[in-house]
């Protein structure tokens, strides 16, 4: 027996509105307004009748779920911003005023930052709350630097209070969002039953039934239900390192999801046979790891299981992986955090990576390209500058 629907029992209005509260809302608005127009027929009025509930609750919860969105994404960007300014000015300032009295390497430097300045450069969010607080911690033994504490204090205050709120607002888009996605369902449900009512009443004239929706919005121009376009192509990172000397240190390569991620599938590739595997969560990070043991030139891969999950990245973070070249492929238009920091780029690869993260026209993020060997583009490369015009801060060395 077949298991393939019939596509007259599929409906279009809970299938062309997935993922899209957007959508639904436009074609919610109109459906209701064409049925108001045409109230005058008893049939009209009644189907009227019985959407209007429905109809208003759509309403109601897009509307919080969108006053939920906007107000996230506002403290999102408050805590992205403290991120930046951590990366960008504090650690520097702080390892500034340390190297007054502890140069670099020696014993009491190391105390204060056993890792140098790299966990204030990479990592998540909460990770680096953790590290600030615990370099607060190991500057109460030296009093000499007791305004370099009370400064690190404070940011670290700050930035922990804006990643609380960020949460507290994270919660309530989820729940939002939760309530949006039943009422989408409720009301595409509704409007599938009034279908069948008006092809029922207009049968000898099916024309007229499409008087009650916008089919531009449903179908193509034929007025056949659009079929689903075809996937994507799975987009893939490819990473040379050389790892002619090896530390014995693991690699990292560091994926933040947004809100928007739906857990779509991502394949981490150190060498044949060698691979880490996880899916990707709203709001999560996937650290993958990998320690190499033979020295040579390694060609790491990063590939996309569920094809154009790359779209739905926040952060992409591959610090100190010894890249002699990176070459991103796919979707990364939503991405506002490119960590670079502490590679070998060739300024030929540097310059084709700040193009093609301009080509997206994104406002407001941050691309680390400093420390290594990296070199440092000239300041009047037209897509750094773009950036720069669009609030982005590009680290060099």
């Amino acid at each position: 027996m077949s298991t393939n629907i019939w596509h007259y029992l599929a409906n279009q209005f809970d299938n062309v509105t997935k993922i899209n509260f957007k959508l639904m809302n436009t074609i919610n608005a109109d459906h209701f307004a064409k049925l108001q127009a045409q109230q005058s027929d008893p049939d009209i009025a009644a189907l009227l009748a019985r959407t209007t509930p429905v109809h208003d609750n759509f309403n109601d919860a897009y509307s919080v779920w969108f006053s939920a969105k906007g107000i996230h994404k506002g403290e999102t960007d408050r805590v992205q911003g403290y991120i930046n300014d951590l990366s960008s000015t504090k650690i520097k300032q702080w390892d500034a005023q340390i190297q007054t009295l502890y140069l670099e390497g020696t014993s009491d430097y190391i105390v204060i930052l056993p890792n140098g300045k790299k966990p204030f450069y990479s990592g998540t969010i909460d990770d680096r709350i953790a590290q600030l607080d615990a370099l607060a911690d190991r500057l109460v033994a030296y009093p000499a630097l007791m305004a370099t504490m009370n400064d690190v204090l404070v940011f670290h205050t700050t930035l922990d209070d804006a990643r609380n709120i960020q949460q507290q607002k994270e919660g309530l888009l989820n729940n939002a969002s939760d309530l949006t996605e039943t009422a989408r369902k409720e009301i595409a449900t509704m409007m599938y039953r009034n279908l069948g009512l008006l092809m029922d009443k207009y049968a000898g004239n099916l024309n007229l039934v499409s008087n009650f929706w916008e089919l531009s919005l449903l179908s193509s121009g034929s007025g056949a239900v659009v079929a689903p376009p075809p996937p994507p192509v799975a987009g893939n990172i490819t990473i040379v390192s050389d790892q002619s000397i090896i530390s014995g240190m693991p690699l990292e390569i560091i994926i933040s999801g947004n809100l928007s991620a739906n857990g779509g599938g991502i394949l981490a590739t150190w060498e044949p046979g060698i691979t880490n595997s996880a899916d990707l969560t709203a709001g999560g990070t996937i650290d993958f790891q990998h320690v190499y043991t033979v020295a040579g030139i390694k060609n790491i891969t990063v590939t996309e299981v569920t094809a154009g999950v790359f779209a739905f990245l926040s952060a992409l973070q591959m610090p100190n992986v010894k890249a002699a070249s990176i070459t991103l492929s796919g979707d990364f238009s939503a991405v506002t955090n490119f960590n670079f920091y502490g590679n070998n780029l060739s300024i030929a690869n540097v310059n084709d990576l700040l193009t093609q993260i301009n080509a997206y026209g994104t406002s407001g993020g941050l691309i680390n390209i400093s420390g290594g060997t990296m070199p440092v583009p000239n300041p009047a490369f037209p897509a750094l500058v773009a950036l720069q015009s669009r609030g982005w801060t590009v680290m060099t060395n």
